[in-house]
C-alpha cells in the first residue's frame, strides 16, 4: 500500500505573467471575493480563502459519555468557514480544519439546519468512519 509521506515537495513559485490579461492575479493576503450571495440575493464582498497556516486549532472536547469500547483519544479543530442559513430551503454551512490522530472520534454534535464539510486530508488505511443522521431527531444512534 502506497504511504503518504509527511515531507512536502520543493514548490516553484507561481509566475502571474502567465495569466491571461482578462484575469487578475490576488496576493497571498487578499482573500476576498465578489460572489453571489443566495441569503441576501446579490453579490457581495465575501471571504473565500481560509489559509491553514493562519489559523489556530483548539483541542476537541472529550465527553465521559463514550463507550468502553470507544477511544478516548479526541482530536483538534478550528472553524474557517460559517456560513448562515440563507432561506428556509437552503441550510448554512460549516467548514474548517481538523485533525484526528489514529483512534481519534470527532463526537456527533446537533448544529440544527446546516451542512458540515470536512475534506478527508490523509488517514490510516481502512479506519475512516461517517455516521449521518437527520437534524430533526433530537438524540443521534450511530447504529
Amino acid at each position: 500500500e502506497a504511504h503518504i509521506s509527511a515531507a512536502k515537495p520543493k514548490i516553484k513559485k507561481f509566475d502571474k505573467k502567465k495569466l491571461k490579461k482578462e484575469y487578475s492575479f490576488k496576493n497571498d493576503k487578499e482573500e476576498i471575493a465578489t460572489v453571489w450571495d443566495e441569503g441576501l440575493r446579490e453579490f457581495s464582498n465575501r471571504q473565500i480563502v481560509a489559509r491553514a497556516a493562519m489559523l489556530e486549532l483548539v483541542n476537541l472536547p472529550v465527553p465521559k459519555k463514550r463507550s468502553k469500547f470507544e477511544s478516548k483519544i479526541g482530536g483538534k479543530a478550528v472553524q474557517a468557514f460559517n456560513i448562515s442559513q440563507a432561506t428556509e430551503n437552503i441550510p448554512g454551512w460549516i467548514s474548517g480544519n481538523m485533525i484526528l490522530p489514529p483512534t481519534g472520534i470527532k463526537d456527533a454534535e446537533n448544529v440544527g439546519f446546516c451542512t458540515q464539510i470536512f475534506f478527508v486530508g490523509d488517514c490510516q488505511p481502512g479506519s475512516f468512519e461517517v455516521a449521518v443522521t437527520n437534524p430533526e431527531d433530537n438524540e443521534f444512534d450511530p447504529n
